[in-house]
């Protein structure tokens, strides 16, 4: 019932065919868009423009796309394990990746609960702050003194 698109970017070499097919059966070629990987600016674009950040990783460590999407101001859906959940804090609504159910209530409950969409954003960006190069390089000098410390 939503007018979404759905872009997925950066490989999908193994995913690809099995996902286009299943968008072909059920009549969303036109709401599906494989982009691969993309430059800085084309990520920029596609950030400011998206609804929301889908990522429903299996095994993510490393979860710069939703800083990314904190960046831009936009909600982040993703999935709940892995080091996403550490990375994202409450910022993000939760789903299992395996199960795509919890994934739809997920988006239907960002698209349809009141001031969910904004306090998503909200904790994005107090969220981002918590990531600045200052706090990182005072959090890692603290780390260098303590360890100094014990050696002493």
């Amino acid at each position: 019932g939503y007018d979404w698109q759905l872009v997925f970017t950066g490989a999908l070499t193994d995913s690809r065919p099995l996902l286009w097919a299943a968008a072909a059966q059920m009549g969303l070629q036109q709401r599906v868009h494989f982009l691969g990987y993309v430059t800085d600016a084309q990520k920029a674009a596609i950030c400011k423009d998206c609804y929301c950040l889908v990522m429903p990783g299996l095994q993510e460590t490393l979860g710069l796309p939703l800083l990314e999407a904190m960046t831009f101001g936009r909600p982040i859906v993703c999935s709940d394990n892995g080091g996403l959940p550490g990375l994202a804090g409450d910022a993000a609504l939760y789903f299992d990746p395996r199960k795509p159910f919890e994934l739809v209530a997920a988006l239907q409950r960002l698209a349809t609960e009141p001031g969910l969409y904004a306090q998503l954003q909200q904790r994005g960006q107090a969220r981002l702050g918590e990531f600045s190069p200052q706090r990182l390089t005072d959090a890692y000098i603290g780390l260098f003194r303590q360890e100094g410390k014990q050696q002493a």
